[in-house]
């Protein structure tokens, strides 16, 4: 096999060697929330899609509406389908 190279490289937040794998996903997130930041006119539709991204990079089995809603605290799914 060969090695695969990408043309666009991604960008990572800046860590020293010696943080924890916590902190460094933590950083990357909100770096990533300040990166999507621009395309939302509102900030709760903003913090809405950081929640849906929370929930979907959670640890739980099954990735359904339901059960993303729940694991971030949301009553119903209702607020992330698509209408």
């Amino acid at each position: 096999m060969t090695k695969r190279t990408s043309s666009m490289p991604l960008p990572f937040p800046t860590i020293d060697e010696s943080s924890l794998p916590e902190n460094v996903w933590t950083t990357a997130f909100q770096e990533l929330g300040q990166r999507i930041k621009q395309h939302f006119v509102r900030q709760e539709p903003h913090h809405r899609a950081l929640s849906y991204l929370r929930g979907l990079m959670s640890t739980i089995p099954r990735k359904n509406g339901w059960q993303v809603a729940e694991e971030v605290g949301e009553v119903t799914p209702y607020s992330y389908s698509c209408r």
